[in-house]
């Protein structure tokens, strides 16, 4: 007995608690609860009254996801604010240079 590793265990730290032997003790195949049928409606309570067929949606656009920036505007606008601080400050400075 003392080969059996269920029956060592056992030995050395006791034998299990209730709540640990619960599925040995639970039957093999459960009884099978009894299948309820549907209600059926009434032909005269039908929820949906002959619906006449929608026209169909408008196509959306293929991508639902937003638009990759395009790289060229971005550029090009960052270039033209540089250029125009650039002159701003050339101008200002010879307006203070002219001035004062």
């Amino acid at each position: 007995m003392r080969d059996n590793p269920r029956v060592r265990y056992r030995q050395q730290h006791g034998i299990l608690p209730a709540w640990m032997d619960e599925p040995r003790r639970r039957p093999a195949n459960p009884p099978t609860p009894l299948p309820v049928p549907r209600p059926r409606t009434a032909p005269d309570n039908d929820p949906r009254p002959g619906n006449p067929k929608r026209p169909p949606l408008p196509r959306r656009r293929s991508r639902h996801r937003k638009p990759p920036r395009r790289a060229l505007p971005l550029l090009a606008t960052h270039v033209l604010t540089a250029m125009a601080a650039t002159l701003a400050g050339a101008a200002t400075y010879h307006l203070v240079v002219v001035l004062s």
